[in-house]
C-alpha cells in the first residue's frame, strides 16, 4: 500500500445485527483502538431487498452511512456483498425469502437467478464505487464475493462488478471464519495466519450483535457475541486482549511485515510445534510456539537465541522476537514473553512487553557499552553481564511496571515496560502526523491528536485512574475529553494527569443494555509509590476493562463512560 507492505489486521462487524447507526461509530472506534486495521462488512441482501426490485439503503440499512465513517476512523474495508454470505448465520447465506417464489436456481449461472443477483450487485455497487480506496477518499480496499461452486457463475458475477465501477481487488474465499473458542484458540489462529505470511488473514468476529426478526439462520442463537471480541452490549471479552496486543504490535512494528519461513526448530518438549520465520531485509527473527496440550509447557529452545525456557499455557501460543533494535546499537535479544510495541516518543524508546498474569517476563538487551538501568518499581530486577543486560519482572504485580534504561548503546533513555494481559487493555499507543506517542490508564482511548504543544484525548473512563503520556516532541500539556488537566513529569519521562471524576451512573439504567445486571468497578487502594518514581497511576493495577452500559433512557454521556462521538479529533 504506497510503496510499503501492510498486513490486514480485519475484524467483522455485523451492522445489521445493531440497527443504530449512532452505535456504528462507537464500535468502529472500538475497533481500531484495540489493534484492527480494518473491518470486514457483510451485507446481507434479504436485510436490504424486501421484494424484487426494491433495494433499501436509507436508516438502519445506510450501508453509505457506514462505509463513510469507517473511512472517518480510518479503518480499511473488506465489503462482502455476497450474494450468497457463507459463516455469518443468516437465514439462507442472506439469500432473500421470495426466491423462493420466483424461477431461477440460486447460485448458478441460470438467467433467471442472475436477472436478481445481478440487480442486488448494481444497488451495492452504486453506493460501494463512491468509496473505494481507489478514489482517493475512501477506504473499500477488497471487494469479496461469495465462493460458489459454479465457475460461470462466479466468472458472471466478476464481470458484473467490473462492469460497475469496482476497480479495487476482487476475492474469493479470501478469509475464514469460524467461532473462537477462548483468547488461547484466537492467539492460536491470529498467530497461524501471520506464519502463512499474512496474505490470507483469519476474519475474527469483532462484533456480532443481536439477530432481529428472522434474520438468524435455522438453529442460530439470537445473539451472536460468542467468540467476538466486543459482546452483544459492545463490551470487552476475554478475545480483546489477544487482538490488543498482536494487533499493536503489527502496527509499530514493521519487521513482521515481511517474514519468510526459516530454518525448522524444535523444542527440547515436543510437546511444542514451533514455526521459525525471519526478515530477510531486517535480520530480525520469530517464533511461534504452539501448545495444543491441556497443561502448560515449559520448554528450551536449542539453536536458537533464546536462552532461557518459555512457557506456553494449554491450548494457547506464544510469537517471540529476536534481533529487533531498540534504539541505536541496542538491540532485543530475546524475551520470554511476547512485545506489544515499540516506538519511540518523543526523547525516549519505548518497549511494551505482555504476558498472562503472575508470568515473570525475561527480557535480554544487548547492550555494547555498560547501561544504566534504574528500576522504577520494586518487582522488577536486572543485571548486566558480558554484554547484555537481563530484565526480570512479574506481570501484573501492582499494575504497570517500568525499567528506564540509560545509555548502553544510544544517546536516548529506554523505557522497558512490563503489563499482564489486564492492564495492558490501558495502554495505547499512537501515531499521529506529529509523531508517536503511548498513553496509559483510560478505559477506552476513542480519539488522539497534538495541537499546539497539548495532547488531545477523547475517551472513556470507568474510574479514577489517571492518564499518562509518553511524547512527543513539544508537548506539555495534556487535554481529555475537552479538559486540560494539571500534570507533571515522572521519572520515566512520562506526562501524568488526574482525570476528572466520572459522572455518577443515573438510578434509570440498573441494567446493561445486553440484558445483564450493570457492573460496579471498586476503587482500588492506592499503595505508597515512595522512593520509587512511580506516577499515581501506577500504584494500583486496574480493574477489568469494562465500559459502564446504558439503558435506552439514558445516552452515553449520562453514564460513567465519556463518548465522543463528534469524529475522531486528529486521529491516531
Amino acid at each position: 500500500m504506497d510503496g510499503r507492505r501492510l498486513l490486514l489486521f480485519p475484524g467483522e462487524l455485523h451492522a445489521f445485527r445493531l440497527p443504530s447507526p449512532s452505535l456504528w461509530r462507537d464500535v468502529l472506534q472500538r475497533m481500531r483502538a484495540h489493534g484492527y486495521n480494518a473491518v470486514s462488512v457483510p451485507v446481507p441482501w434479504n436485510h436490504h431487498c424486501p421484494a424484487p426490485g426494491r433495494h433499501d439503503f436509507t436508516g438502519v440499512r445506510d450501508l453509505d452511512l457506514l462505509l463513510r465513517t469507517a473511512a472517518e476512523e480510518r479503518l480499511y474495508v473488506v465489503l462482502r456483498p455476497g450474494p450468497y454470505l457463507a459463516g455469518d448465520d443468516v437465514d439462507a447465506g442472506g439469500l432473500p425469502g421470495w426466491l423462493t417464489a420466483v424461477e431461477g436456481r440460486a447460485r448458478t449461472a441460470d438467467p433467471a437467478y442472475l436477472r436478481h443477483a445481478e440487480a442486488w450487485l448494481t444497488a451495492v455497487d452504486a453506493v460501494a464505487v463512491r468509496h473505494l480506496y481507489t478514489r482517493g477518499d475512501g477506504t473499500v480496499l477488497l471487494y469479496e464475493l461469495e465462493d460458489a461452486p459454479d465457475a460461470r457463475y462466479r466468472g458472471r458475477l466478476r464481470r458484473k462488478v467490473r462492469a460497475d465501477g469496482i476497480d479495487v481487488p476482487l476475492v474469493t474465499g479470501y478469509t475464514e471464519r469460524r467461532p473462537s473458542r477462548g483468547a488461547g484458540d484466537e492467539r492460536q489462529r491470529r498467530l497461524e495466519r501471520l506464519t502463512e505470511g499474512g496474505a490470507r488473514p483469519n476474519v475474527s468476529l469483532a462484533y456480532g450483535g443481536t439477530s432481529w426478526g428472522w434474520l438468524a439462520a435455522a438453529g442460530a442463537g439470537v445473539a451472536h457475541g460468542a467468540g467476538a471480541a466486543l459482546d452483544v452490549g459492545r463490551q470487552p471479552t476475554d478475545e480483546l486482549a489477544v487482538t490488543h496486543q498482536l494487533g499493536h504490535l503489527l502496527r509499530h512494528l514493521p519487521d513482521l511485515a515481511r517474514l519468510d519461513r526459516a530454518a525448522g526448530v524444535r523444542a527440547s518438549d515436543d510437546r511444542l510445534a514451533v514455526t521459525h520465520l525471519a526478515n530477510p531485509d531486517t535480520g530480525a527473527h520469530v517464533y511461534v510456539l504452539r501448545n495444543d496440550t491441556g497443561a502448560a509447557v515449559t520448554s528450551a529452545l536449542p539453536g536458537t537465541a533464546v536462552a532461557t525456557p518459555v512457557t506456553v499455557p494449554p491450548g494457547d501460543a506464544r510469537l517471540l522476537v529476536t534481533g529487533v533494535p531498540l534504539g541505536g546499537d541496542r538491540k532485543l535479544v530475546y524475551s520470554t514473553v511476547q512485545p506489544m510495541a515499540f516506538l519511540s516518543a518523543g526523547r525516549w524508546d519505548i518497549a511494551v512487553f505482555t504476558g498472562p498474569h503472575d508470568e515473570t517476563a525475561h527480557v535480554v538487551l544487548d547492550c555494547p557499552s555498560d547501561p544504566q538501568p534504574t528500576r522504577l518499581d520494586r518487582e522488577a530486577a536486572w543485571v548486566y553481564e558480558r554484554g547484555r543486560l537481563h530484565v526480570t519482572a512479574p506481570l501484573g504485580k501492582g499494575g504497570l511496571t517500568r525499567v528506564r534504561v540509560e545509555g548502553g548503546g544510544s544517546d536516548r533513555t529506554l523505557l522497558l515496560l512490563f503489563a499482564d494481559d489486564e492492564t495492558s487493555l490501558r495502554l495505547w499507543p499512537c501515531t499521529v502526523p506529529s509523531g508517536t506517542f503511548l498513553v496509559y490508564g483510560p478505559a477506552l482511548l476513542r480519539s488522539a491528536a497534538v495541537r499546539e504543544g497539548t495532547v488531545v484525548l477523547t475517551g472513556d473512563t470507568v474510574d479514577d485512574l489517571g492518564v499518562e503520556v509518553w511524547g512527543p516532541h513539544g508537548a506539555t500539556r495534556v487535554s481529555w475529553n475537552g479538559t486540560v488537566l494539571r500534570n507533571k513529569r515522572g521519572l520515566d519521562g512520562s506526562m501524568t494527569a488526574a482525570q476528572p471524576r466520572a459522572a455518577r451512573r443515573p438510578r434509570c439504567c440498573p441494567r446493561s443494555a445486553a440484558g445483564g445486571a450493570a457492573r460496579r468497578t471498586p476503587r482500588r487502594r492506592r499503595t505508597s509509590t515512595t522512593g520509587t518514581g512511580r506516577s499515581p497511576t501506577s500504584g494500583r493495577r486496574p480493574g477489568r476493562r469494562r465500559s459502564p452500559a446504558t439503558s435506552p433512557c439514558c445516552s452515553p454521556t449520562t453514564t460513567a463512560s465519556t463518548t465522543a462521538t463528534s469524529g475522531t479529533g486528529g486521529g491516531w
